[in-house]
């Protein structure tokens, strides 16, 4: 009775310092709000690009199909579905940035304290903005030759260059969310195989849902934005692909284009590499609760400990820890075969529908 009893005021002690800790962290993150008064040129922003992509949209369309208008159906069909999907794409992350602010810039906020101060991501960052602007700095240049009219020219400068950069960067800070996620489920596991009493493996519970819960708020937001980028990134491929085609005797442009397609699919590729990680530390977890249930021993404290380890291994089963593109597939490696399936079926159909107009 008197064992129960302590265990009873510690586990009341434990839920008194998760408490006094939330109330902590939530005044830290109000008082970094109410610090932030570059939330409000950001919202400005992101009215402003709203604004601006719903007008540039169609513009873009009809300023470039009436520039080539000699180009074949089939690749104007192409170029502008890739156009529909790009501005679309900065228009949802435009609106989400006007709806969900707060829940951005909390999220943003834990990520950036996280890696600011971190020199491989100032490395890898580095990296990825110098190669994607001299990308986007030469996909610029071939195509300012294809034409001299200052329109066309703006719209290109505008969508291929700002826009396109945006949705890359965009990609690139979605990166380092999951990658943080699977971070906190590497240490959650390492701490999991420690020798832990009742408390810290109740202790152990409450964590892994609050991260649950950190996973499905990164999936409500940017859930659709993944579907839509990698949509973009495959619309792209397929464009670049197909122009690559018909003009690959210009050695520049064939060398931009395919520089842009593995670039991105490299980022693709790290993204798909994360989500699976992550996938595996949840296996892992599951497997370090099965591997604790198996010291079994006639004490009743370790008895109630392997109920708390069976409990935790049946929260791990039934509370999702993947990363979803809005419910339409999950960020793993076999996101890398859907996008390759779908373009090189597209690719396949596009070549021939051109083949056959030519014959």
């Amino acid at each position: 009775m008197r064992q129960l009893l302590t265990e009873a005021r510690k586990l009341a002690e434990l839920r008194s310092l998760l408490n006094r800790k939330r109330i902590k962290d939530h005044r830290t993150t109000r008082q970094k709000g109410e610090k932030r008064p570059c939330l409000t040129i950001y919202k400005v922003f992101s009215w402003t690009l709203l604004i601006i992509s719903v007008i540039m949209a169609p513009t873009t369309i009809w300023v470039k199909d009436t520039t080539f208008a000699r180009v074949s159906l089939i690749h104007k069909i192409v170029f502008d579905f890739s156009i529909v999907v790009m501005y679309v794409t900065n228009i949802y992350i435009s609106a989400l940035g006007i709806l969900k602010q707060k829940q951005l810039s909390k999220l943003l906020g834990e990520v950036l304290e996280d890696i600011s101060s971190g020199y491989g991501f100032i490395l890898h960052f580095t990296i990825f903005v110098i190669y994607h602007t001299i990308g986007i700095v030469m996909i610029l240049f071939t195509q300012f030759q294809r034409s001299d009219s200052m329109t066309y020219q703006f719209v290109v400068l505008f969508g291929d260059g700002f826009l396109t950069f945006r949705l890359v960067g965009v990609f690139f800070i979605i990166s380092l969310i999951i990658k943080r996620i699977r971070e906190k489920l590497k240490k959650f596991n390492k701490k999991l195989t420690q020798p832990n009493e009742v408390m810290h493996i109740k202790a152990y519970r409450v964590s892994h849902n609050i991260l649950c819960d950190h996973i499905q708020t990164v999936n409500s937001l940017c859930g659709l934005i993944l579907l839509l980028v990698i949509l973009f990134i495959i619309t792209t491929f397929l464009r670049h692909a197909v122009f690559t085609s018909q003009f690959y005797n210009t050695l520049l442009v064939a060398m931009v284009r395919c520089s842009w397609i593995l670039a991105s699919g490299c980022q693709a590729a790290y993204l798909a590499y994360v989500g699976q990680q992550i996938a595996a530390e949840s296996e892992q977890t599951v497997a370090i609760c099965y591997k604790q249930m198996l010291k079994t021993s006639t004490n009743k404290i370790e008895n109630d400990a392997n109920q708390e380890f069976f409990l935790l291994a049946q929260q791990v089963v039934n509370r999702t820890t993947k990363i979803s593109a809005a419910g339409f597939f999950n960020i793993d490696n076999s996101m890398i075969l859907f996008m390759a399936t779908t373009f090189f079926t597209y690719f396949i159909v596009v070549m021939q529908l051109m083949f056959c107009r030519s014959c």
